[in-house]
This record gives C-alpha cells, sequence and structure tokens, in this order.
C-alpha cells in the first residue's frame, strides 16, 4: 500500500494523430483529442486529467494505488486502439513530491517507447 502522502502522475501520449490530421482535419483531430480526454477524466474520476500540449496529458493522483491506475490506463488504452483505432501509450510514476512524479513517469514512458521500436525492429516491422 502507498503512502497517503504520495503522488501518482501519468503523462499519456496519442500516437498517430498526424494520420488522424491528414485524413479528417484538424478540426476532427482536435475532436478525437478532447474525446480522449474525455475518456480519461470517466476512468480517473479522482484525478485531475489535463491536456499538456498537441497530443499529451496529464493524469495526477495523490493516495492513489499506482497498479490500480496503471490497470484503468491499460484498459483504457485497449478501448481507445479498438474504438478510434489509435494508439495510447503512457509512462508512469510515483513519489513524493509532483517534481518527482512527473520525472520517473517522463522516464518512464520514454523507456516503453525505447523497448516498443527495439521489438519492432526484432520482428522486422
Amino acid at each position: 500500500m502507498r503512502s497517503t502522502d504520495e503522488i501518482t502522475y501519468f503523462i499519456f501520449d496519442v500516437a498517430g494523430m498526424q494520420r488522424v490530421n491528414e485524413t479528417g482535419g484538424y478540426e476532427f483531430g482536435d475532436r478525437v483529442l478532447k474525446d480522449i480526454e474525455s475518456k480519461l477524466q470517466s476512468a480517473f474520476t479522482r484525478a485531475s486529467v489535463k491536456r499538456l500540449a498537441g497530443d499529451e496529458f496529464s493524469v495526477t493522483q495523490l493516495g492513489a494505488n499506482p497498479a490500480e491506475l496503471s490497470a484503468k490506463a491499460g484498459q483504457l488504452a485497449r478501448n481507445i486502439r479498438e474504438t478510434l483505432s489509435i494508439e495510447l501509450s503512457w509512462g508512469v510514476g510515483t513519489a513524493a513530491t509532483d517534481w518527482d512524479a512527473k520525472r520517473a513517469a517522463t522516464l518512464d514512458l520514454f523507456r516503453k517507447r525505447r523497448s516498443s521500436r527495439n521489438r519492432k525492429r526484432e520482428v522486422g516491422e
């Protein structure tokens, strides 16, 4: 169990927005991002959800169970992939300070991206 003082921070990155904008236009792409933001708010009802810039979002919650939130993030990513054909990746960090939680989440996201690129190279994609 985590301390009630710890902050869990997610950074979500939406992949494929260039394709969405090129096929549907920027107004359509913006509606897709607003839909994703709404889905994040519905999934993380006790958290602060913010659109950071472009196609990135943050979710911040105090005193949360990171494993439970990660399970929600995974389910949400699958739902978005199935319904919108868009990939949603995320990094998560938990720490005593907001800055440390954000840093850990960003590093986690970068680690996952590297791992994903390496897997694609191994498969020959």
